[in-house]
């Protein structure tokens, strides 16, 4: 089972996911705060964390820093407005991003996405005997 993790204030977007991804086989989405998804990523329990950003939110950034020392095995989705999703898709690689996935959300953007990163975890999953 792939444990996703979402990290998100806004109710639409986080209602929004976790809807999208309830009947993706072999996948649990929670919402949960911030704190339990620094438990959640110390014992190895997540798989993927959706995490919000937003325009001149570098506390979002701090974090993301934060929970990937603790889990470097674990992938990160940032979610974003558009013009800040635009400026993280240039710095993926420097800030420590595996994807970015810009509000409001597309139902096209949303489940290609998951089409992408489901195979994607599980295999990885596989692969490090969990």
């Amino acid at each position: 089972m792939v444990q996703i993790l979402l990290v998100i204030d806004d109710p639409l977007v986080r209602d929004q996911i976790l809807v999208g991804t309830k009947h993706v086989r072999g996948v649990k989405t929670e919402a949960v705060e911030e704190t339990s998804a620094l438990e959640w990523i110390r014992q190895g329990s997540a798989d993927c964390v959706f995490l919000e950003h937003n325009a001149g939110q570098d506390p979002a950034m701090e974090r993301l820093r934060e929970f990937r020392e603790l889990g470097p095995e674990v992938e990160f989705v940032i979610v974003s407005d558009a013009r800040t999703a635009k400026q993280l898709q240039k710095e993926r690689g420097d800030s420590g991003v595996d994807t970015v996935l810009a509000t409001p959300l597309t139902a096209d953007a949303f489940f290609r996405l998951v089409g992408r990163l489901v195979p994607r975890l599980k295999r990885k999953k596989q692969r490090l005997g969990a």
